[in-house]
This record gives C-alpha cells, sequence and structure tokens, in this order.
C-alpha cells in the first residue's frame, strides 16, 4: 500500500511546484526614474493688454510612478498654469526674453516633482494697436 501513496504525492508536489514558478513569472512592470525634458507653451493678455506669446522648455524629476504619462500630463499642467500666471501678472517689457532660466527651482509646481531649467525658448508680442499706443506713449513720455 505504501508505493501507491508516491503516485499520489509527486504529481501533487510537482503541480505546486509548478504553479509557484509560473506566479512568479508575471511580467514586471518598467519603472521610469529619469530626468524628463517638455515644453509648454502659453498665449495669454499681458497687464497692459497685449497678446504674449511665451514658450519654454524643462526638465523635470519625479517620484517612481508606474504611470510616467500621467505625471508628466500633470507636470506639463502646472507648468503651463505658472507660465500663464508670470505672463498676466506683467507688463510688454517685464516679460521674459529668449533665453532666459526662470528660476523656479525652489517652487513646488507639483508635490514631489522637481521641475528645473525652465529656460524661454520663444518670446513673442503680437503688434496690436493697443501695443503700438504703449509704445508711443513711452515715446513721448
Amino acid at each position: 500500500m505504501e508505493p501507491d501513496i508516491w503516485y499520489v504525492l509527486v504529481p501533487v508536489a510537482l503541480a505546486l511546484a509548478v504553479g509557484t514558478w509560473l506566479t512568479r513569472m508575471r511580467p514586471r512592470v518598467a519603472v521610469d526614474t529619469g530626468a524628463r525634458h517638455q515644453w509648454a507653451v502659453v498665449t495669454a493678455t499681458t497687464t497692459d493688454g497685449v497678446t504674449a506669446h511665451v514658450q519654454v522648455e524643462y526638465s523635470w524629476e519625479g517620484p517612481r510612478t508606474r504611470n510616467p504619462e500621467a505625471l508628466a500630463a500633470t507636470v506639463a499642467d502646472a507648468v503651463e498654469d505658472r507660465l500663464r500666471r508670470l505672463v498676466t501678472t506683467r507688463t510688454v517689457p517685464a516679460l521674459p526674453g529668449l533665453g532666459d532660466d526662470l528660476g523656479w527651482e525652489e517652487e513646488q509646481l507639483v508635490p514631489g516633482v522637481r521641475v528645473e531649467h525652465v529656460t524661454v525658448t520663444t518670446a513673442e508680442v503680437e503688434v496690436t494697436t493697443e501695443l503700438r499706443r504703449l509704445v508711443q506713449d513711452r515715446g513721448t513720455s
């Protein structure tokens, strides 16, 4: 009677071993931890009524995440909001120029994310009647 039990125990043990091995073979999800480079573009009206178009390039590093695209979108939204506030709270002469570094390293735009090297790559204003009036007013003052 003893040899018959081995015919049952060996397949059961083998099935458990194979099942354990298969569950450990699950695909691993890659986690992105490197710095990312992105751009943000804003077109908004300055405090003196002129339409400005400003584009920046920036890099950021954040926490490990399984969904880096979602975090990248959150960071992009935060940078665009900050850039829009910058444009809408300044006059044309106070806008950043091409190549300027905005120095936002110390600001916490997104919790746990460090945004750095925010550099202006495009800085344009629309020539409108309002801009012409502002330039003429400054020339006569």
